[in-house]
């Protein structure tokens, strides 16, 4: 539900103030709405959600020198605290005492947010801001397959969701030998198959004979699993070549998953789990990408289907719920359409 809340003051010196241009529904958004496992045990009501989005600063803190008033930023989910052991290792993606947007603490659907500077990632003039918007989850996307070396590889998207379309994409420039993404929404192969990519619905087909014909024998060597679902992770242990690799971004409802875990080792499989993105390696490696044109922008605006203003949210997840639907945005008041 949509209530006024008061407008946040800059109280502390190293802090900014945005005022919202866009911010996007993820996953773990959707599991907040539908009030999951994960959920109730996570989130405290009352609560701002969301994580996602562009902002351009409209205050900024006595200390904050890097960044000025008017600058378009987007931002990391992840606020570490810069003290414990995982942080002096530069580990900030998993900080100890981490607090995260829309989820420990308020996040940022609401017309201004305060923030710690710290957290911020500039937007170079030029790129547009609906683009710049998505770097948080196609920084997710790039962080995923960062574990893995592509190169002539066959490789496997597990879900057919924004994450996962994503990862095709940034994946297809890694010069795999073979690419495939796995799904069972129509409007998602749609999506798919209008960025070029190779589609294949495992409730239609023998996901691993299909795959066999396919790579002509020679199997999957790479599985980047997005999909959030027990089934596919366990079909994907099962198909995935010996000394492969399964690199998972995703949640699933439950919070403990029956895995056949002997069966990984005597396969000598590596699965490495992902959260988030590094910092800030990833996000000066996703940004590139989408800045130098690598994956064209018509194939991003095939993924982003949707948009809708802030205040009819609920009409963005109904979309997504429906399974018609790509990468979800929320547009406030006078949202600029150019950097």
């Amino acid at each position: 539900m949509l209530q006024e809340v008061p407008e946040p003051k800059l109280t502390h010196p190293h802090d900014v103030k945005l005022k919202m241009i866009y911010s996007g529904i993820c996953g773990t958004d959707v599991h907040i709405y539908n009030s999951d496992e994960w959920a109730r045990a996570n989130i405290k009501t009352p609560h701002i959600n969301g994580h996602e989005g562009l902002g351009q600063i409209v205050e900024v803190g006595q200390k904050v020198k890097r960044f000025q008033i008017g600058d378009y930023v987007s931002f990391e989910t992840h606020i570490y605290c810069e003290k414990c052991r995982i942080c002096e290792l530069k580990n900030y993606h998993v900080c100890r005492n981490m607090e995260v947007l829309g989820v420990t603490r308020d996040g940022v659907w609401s017309e201004f947010v305060v923030m710690p500077k710290r957290v911020l990632f500039k937007i170079d003039k030029g790129v547009p801001l609906r683009y710049a918007a998505i770097l948080e989850p196609f920084g997710n996307a790039y962080h995923t397959q960062s574990y893995s070396n592509l190169k002539g590889k066959n490789v496997l998207v597990s879900g057919d969701g924004p994450i996962g379309l994503f990862c095709a994409l940034i994946a297809r420039t890694r010069h795999p030998k073979r690419l495939f993404i796995t799904g069972i929404t129509a409007a998602r192969s749609k999506i798919a198959k209008a960025c070029d990519l190779h589609y294949i619905d495992p409730s239609k087909v023998n996901l691993k004979k299909r795959l066999e014909v396919l790579t002509k024998g020679e199997g999957i060597d790479v599985i980047l699993e997005s999909s959030g679902n027990e089934h596919a992770l366990k079909q994907g242990i099962d198909l995935i070549n010996e000394c492969g690799e399964i690199n998972v971004i995703s949640l699933y409802k439950k919070e403990q998953l029956d895995l056949r875990l002997n069966a990984m080792i005597f396969k000598n499989l590596r699965l490495q789990l992902v959260t988030g993105r590094k910092m800030w390696t990833t996000w000066n490696e996703a940004f590139a990408l989408i800045k130098s044109g690598k994956i064209s922008y018509k194939f991003l605006d095939k993924v982003i289907t949707h948009t809708f203003p802030f205040e009819s949210f609920e009409r963005g997840f109904e979309t997504i719920l429906t399974g018609n639907a790509g990468k979800v945005l929320l547009t406030f008041s006078s949202t600029p359409e150019q950097n």
